[in-house]
Protein backbone atom coordinates (compact mmCIF):
# COMPACT_ATOMS: atom_id res chain seq x y z
CA UNK A 1 0.00 0.00 0.00
CA UNK A 2 2.81 2.45 0.75
CA UNK A 3 4.74 1.30 -2.91
CA UNK A 4 1.07 2.69 -4.22
CA UNK A 5 0.80 5.71 -2.58
CA UNK A 6 4.49 6.41 -2.95
CA UNK A 7 4.12 5.80 -6.85
CA UNK A 8 1.08 7.77 -7.06
CA UNK A 9 2.68 11.08 -5.21
CA UNK A 10 5.39 10.98 -7.93
CA UNK A 11 3.31 10.86 -10.67
CA UNK A 12 1.36 13.80 -9.75
CA UNK A 13 4.64 15.68 -9.28
CA UNK A 14 5.64 14.36 -12.49
CA UNK A 15 2.29 15.89 -14.13
CA UNK A 16 2.18 18.93 -12.42
CA UNK A 17 5.91 19.82 -13.92
CA UNK A 18 5.69 22.30 -16.64
CA UNK A 19 7.73 21.21 -19.52
CA UNK A 20 11.12 22.53 -19.97
CA UNK A 21 13.52 21.63 -22.98
CA UNK A 22 15.29 25.05 -23.31
CA UNK A 23 15.14 28.10 -21.14
CA UNK A 24 12.37 28.10 -19.04
CA UNK A 25 10.72 29.86 -16.01
CA UNK A 26 9.14 28.51 -13.28
CA UNK A 27 5.40 30.44 -12.63
CA UNK A 28 5.23 29.37 -9.57
CA UNK A 29 7.82 30.74 -7.88
CA UNK A 30 9.89 33.63 -9.81
CA UNK A 31 13.07 32.58 -7.66
CA UNK A 32 14.73 30.89 -10.12
CA UNK A 33 14.63 29.66 -13.66
CA UNK A 34 16.69 26.64 -15.53
CA UNK A 35 17.94 25.25 -18.65
CA UNK A 36 18.02 21.22 -19.03
CA UNK A 37 19.09 19.34 -21.94
CA UNK A 38 20.73 16.10 -22.90
CA UNK A 39 24.47 16.01 -23.33
CA UNK A 40 24.47 13.99 -26.92
CA UNK A 41 25.15 11.42 -27.24
CA UNK A 42 25.72 7.81 -25.52
CA UNK A 43 28.21 8.31 -22.79
CA UNK A 44 30.52 5.04 -22.11
CA UNK A 45 31.94 6.88 -19.19
CA UNK A 46 30.46 8.93 -15.83
CA UNK A 47 30.71 12.34 -14.88
CA UNK A 48 33.13 13.12 -12.11
CA UNK A 49 32.40 12.08 -8.86
CA UNK A 50 30.50 14.14 -7.16
CA UNK A 51 29.64 11.59 -4.15
CA UNK A 52 31.33 8.53 -2.87
CA UNK A 53 29.58 5.40 -4.23
CA UNK A 54 27.93 7.56 -6.68
CA UNK A 55 29.75 7.59 -10.79
CA UNK A 56 27.52 10.15 -11.87
CA UNK A 57 26.14 13.00 -10.39
CA UNK A 58 27.89 16.37 -9.63
CA UNK A 59 27.19 19.73 -9.30
CA UNK A 60 28.36 22.90 -8.76
CA UNK A 61 26.81 25.63 -6.73
CA UNK A 62 28.40 29.34 -6.56
CA UNK A 63 26.11 31.95 -8.33
CA UNK A 64 23.99 29.68 -10.77
CA UNK A 65 23.65 25.65 -9.42
CA UNK A 66 25.10 23.65 -12.64
CA UNK A 67 24.23 19.96 -12.11
CA UNK A 68 24.97 16.94 -14.51
CA UNK A 69 23.52 13.26 -13.56
CA UNK A 70 22.70 9.77 -15.68
CA UNK A 71 19.87 8.08 -16.96
CA UNK A 72 20.26 4.55 -19.06
CA UNK A 73 17.74 4.19 -21.68
CA UNK A 74 17.52 2.80 -25.20
CA UNK A 75 20.58 3.47 -27.42
CA UNK A 76 18.14 4.10 -30.61
CA UNK A 77 18.12 7.14 -31.31
CA UNK A 78 21.22 8.77 -29.03
CA UNK A 79 19.81 12.24 -29.35
CA UNK A 80 16.42 14.15 -28.28
CA UNK A 81 15.48 11.59 -26.40
CA UNK A 82 13.61 13.14 -23.61
CA UNK A 83 11.56 15.19 -22.34
CA UNK A 84 13.07 17.34 -19.49
CA UNK A 85 10.97 19.91 -17.02
CA UNK A 86 11.79 21.26 -13.60
CA UNK A 87 9.42 22.83 -10.70
CA UNK A 88 11.22 24.92 -8.08
CA UNK A 89 8.89 24.78 -4.75
CA UNK A 90 10.35 26.59 -1.35
CA UNK A 91 14.05 24.79 -0.58
CA UNK A 92 13.09 21.76 -3.48
CA UNK A 93 13.90 21.53 -7.14
CA UNK A 94 12.25 18.68 -8.58
CA UNK A 95 13.58 17.36 -12.64
CA UNK A 96 11.56 15.11 -14.37
CA UNK A 97 13.01 13.02 -16.96
CA UNK A 98 10.89 11.32 -19.69
CA UNK A 99 12.11 8.82 -22.56
CA UNK A 100 10.13 9.94 -25.28
CA UNK A 101 11.96 7.49 -27.75
CA UNK A 102 11.45 4.14 -29.25
CA UNK A 103 13.23 1.11 -28.14
CA UNK A 104 14.82 0.63 -31.65
CA UNK A 105 17.97 -1.08 -30.66
CA UNK A 106 18.86 -4.43 -28.54
CA UNK A 107 20.87 -2.03 -26.56
CA UNK A 108 21.37 0.42 -23.27
CA UNK A 109 23.17 3.57 -23.11
CA UNK A 110 24.32 5.81 -20.27
CA UNK A 111 22.93 9.43 -21.10
CA UNK A 112 23.96 12.40 -19.34
CA UNK A 113 21.28 15.23 -18.08
CA UNK A 114 22.72 18.58 -17.90
CA UNK A 115 20.68 21.08 -15.56
CA UNK A 116 21.44 24.75 -15.02
CA UNK A 117 19.68 26.93 -12.55
CA UNK A 118 19.95 30.53 -12.00
CA UNK A 119 18.37 33.16 -9.62
CA UNK A 120 18.16 30.80 -6.62
CA UNK A 121 17.58 32.31 -3.74
CA UNK A 122 18.87 30.25 -1.16
CA UNK A 123 21.71 28.48 0.09
CA UNK A 124 20.43 24.77 0.07
CA UNK A 125 18.08 23.34 -1.71
CA UNK A 126 16.73 19.21 -2.32
CA UNK A 127 17.28 18.05 -5.58
CA UNK A 128 15.40 15.22 -6.65
CA UNK A 129 15.27 14.13 -10.09
CA UNK A 130 12.96 11.48 -11.44
CA UNK A 131 13.39 9.05 -14.40
CA UNK A 132 9.69 7.81 -15.62
CA UNK A 133 8.52 8.55 -12.30
CA UNK A 134 10.87 6.37 -10.12
CA UNK A 135 13.42 8.54 -7.77
CA UNK A 136 16.87 8.17 -9.59
CA UNK A 137 18.81 10.97 -6.72
CA UNK A 138 17.70 12.98 -3.70
CA UNK A 139 20.56 15.10 -3.05
CA UNK A 140 21.65 18.09 -0.91
CA UNK A 141 22.92 20.67 -2.74
CA UNK A 142 25.01 23.69 -1.43
CA UNK A 143 26.55 27.23 -2.34
CA UNK A 144 30.17 27.81 -2.13
CA UNK A 145 31.13 31.28 -1.86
Amino acid sequence: MRELALVSSLLMMFCMIPACNDTGTNPENAQGSAKLYQIEGCQRTGVEKSFPGDSCFSYMFTEDLTVDFCVSANCCPDSNRFALSYKISGDTIAAAIADTAANLCRCTCTYVIHAEFSRLRLDRYVLVCTYEGITVYKEGVYRTR
